[in-house]
């Protein structure tokens, strides 16, 4: 290396480097900092003799495009450069996503074609791939030039499941693709069918729950319209494919109405069912007994009942007529027309009934009348002794014992019967005289099954037969009757004279006198008296 005066290395002035330097550069100009880093990346080596190699290691560079030659120069300045290269650094992958006009990922449609459309963006980029597959693997793959971005798969198997999706791919083999979306090409029109309520139903109820079950063999998510006399009551109700679905509807007022269901998949393949009528009842039927049918915990000598009811009514549907006695249940009698009464005959005309009526409609709204007694009587009261007392009634004896001048102050009646006694009437007449001395059609006080009638006090005056008539009368009504006859014996005449008095005379011939003479009537009546004189 030639001596170089005035340059030094290190140290100080005046005192120089002690050692070896290899590879000493000096540039006649200031280097910028560019060039000085240039330096540091490249690297000149020695292969040989005369022959030496370069390496330029470059890092930390931008995307984008770049030239590069080699130049080298010896001592006599004689430089040479290679030719001058291109080189496209690109570092970033592609981008890619889907674009406008395309479905949605699960997406039922009604056609027979798949269009694709993407925005990508790479600036190296090479091509681009639509790809396309079935459930059994590809079936389409369709590879572009740079710059296409859609791609349209038509005649394809209708009623089935496709699945698709892009990729990009650039000069330095960098890709990206979008997801893969599913895609469902349905023609296929769905079912229903109609659960409740059924045609001419009827509901008692102010709210209605539609029940209905749609079926599509391919969408699994199906949308129903709920129509109401053809009007859409309640839209778009989701439904689960093959399975019941139900709906309450409120707000019903009482009529007849029409229903029906409108449903659609996903690829508005749409259907209507058939229209159903169902009516609306809320009203309880109104009954009550009418004309002819006897009040309640009432009486009758009979064998049979009738029962006749009044009935409003629009949906009539069953009227029942019920019978009991105290075993139970006698009759039950069901009229699903339009007939409201009934008789029942050929009863026990000895028992205690019981009745009512009920009537369910045809929404089973339900309605009955109260329920009636009434008691079936034949047999009269039953009187089994009559007794009467002259000492206001510490003792009793039989009526026919009583006698002439004796105080009747009480008569009782010993009457029963399988129901309850009413009244009874006491008559008593003395038969010669058809004088009626005592009647009253009812008794002042009972005790147990003795009925006491309270005279008030009669003193038997007459002689002569006697008739104690006595009736006793039940709630039927039924009575029975009762009547003793006796006679009281007729008064003794005691005659006797009162003029002339009890003295001797001499009675002559042709002469006359007065006499007077007094009758005596003991122990009875006496009447129609005549006294005769015996000479």
């Amino acid at each position: 290396m030639p001596m170089i005066y005035g340059l030094t290395i290190g140290g100080k002035i005046g005192s120089f480097f002690n050692g070896t330097i290899d590879e000493v550069r000096v540039w006649n100009k200031s280097l910028s900092q560019a060039e000085i880093a240039q330096l540091h990346f490249a690297n000149v080596y020695k292969l040989s003799s005369n022959r030496w190699g370069l390496m330029s290691n470059q890092t930390n560079l931008s995307d984008g495009t770049y030239t590069y030659r080699a130049s080298v120069c010896d001592l006599a300045d004689s430089c040479n450069s290679t030719e001058i290269r291109t080189l496209n650094l690109d570092g970033s992958v592609p981008i890619i996503e889907y674009a406008g006009g395309i479905e949605k990922d699960n997406a039922f449609v009604n056609r027979t074609w798949v269009y694709v459309n993407v925005t990508a963006y790479d600036d190296s980029e090479a091509n681009i791939t639509f790809y396309l597959y079935n459930s059994t693997g590809s079936l389409n793959i369709t590879p572009l030039g740079a710059g296409n971005r859609s791609f349209n798969f038509t005649d394809l198997n209708i009623n089935s499941v496709y699945f698709y999706n892009v990729t990009i791919i650039d000069n330095l083999g960098l890709k990206a693709s979008t997801d893969t979306r599913t895609i469902t090409l349905d023609s296929l029109t769905l079912s229903i069918t109609l659960n409740s309520p059924s045609n001419n139903s009827y509901i008692n109820f102010s709210f209605v729950d539609f029940n209905w079950t749609s079926i599509d063999n391919i969408d699994t998510n199906i949308t129903c319209n709920i129509t109401v006399d053809g009007v859409v009551n309640q839209s778009e109700v989701a439904t689960t494919n093959g399975t019941a679905a139900n709906y309450t509807i409120a707000g019903f007022n009482d009529g007849v109405y029409l229903w029906n269901i409108t449903c659609w998949d996903g690829a508005f393949n749409g259907n209507i069912s058939g229209t159903r009528v169902f009516t609306v009842d809320t009203t309880f039927p109104a009954i009550n007994y009418t004309g002819r049918t006897e009040s309640n915990n009432t009486y009758f000598n009979r064998d049979w009942i009738f029962v006749n009811v009044s009935l409003t009514e629009i949906n009539m549907n069953v009227t029942r007529f019920y019978l009991y006695n105290t075993s139970g249940l006698v009759n039950n009698t069901n009229y699903t027309d339009s007939t409201t009464f009934i008789n029942f005959t050929s009863l026990n005309s000895n028992m205690v009934y019981y009745y009512n009526v009920t009537h369910v409609d045809d929404a089973n709204n339900t309605n009955s009348t109260e329920t009636r007694k009434i008691t079936l009587d034949t047999t009269v009261p039953l009187i089994n002794k009559v007794e009467c007392s002259n000492d206001s009634t510490s003792s009793w004896m039989n009526c026919t014992s009583l006698l002439y001048g004796h105080d009747l102050t009480h008569v009782r009646v010993n009457c029963t019967d399988t129901n309850s006694i009413t009244n009874l009437s006491y008559v008593l007449k003395n038969v010669p005289d058809n004088n009626v001395t005592i009647n009253s059609s009812n008794y002042n006080y009972s005790t147990a099954d003795w009925f006491t009638y309270n005279t008030s006090g009669y003193v038997f005056s007459d002689s002569g037969m006697w008739n104690l008539s006595i009736t006793c009368n039940d709630v039927v009504p039924l009575s029975n009757s009762n009547s003793s006859n006796w006679t009281i014996a007729w008064g003794t005449l005691q005659p006797y004279l009162i003029a002339p008095t009890n003295i001797s005379f001499e009675a002559k011939r042709n002469l006359l006198f007065n006499f007077t003479s007094g009758v005596n009537c003991i122990g009875g009546e006496c009447v129609n008296i005549s006294a005769i004189l015996d000479p």
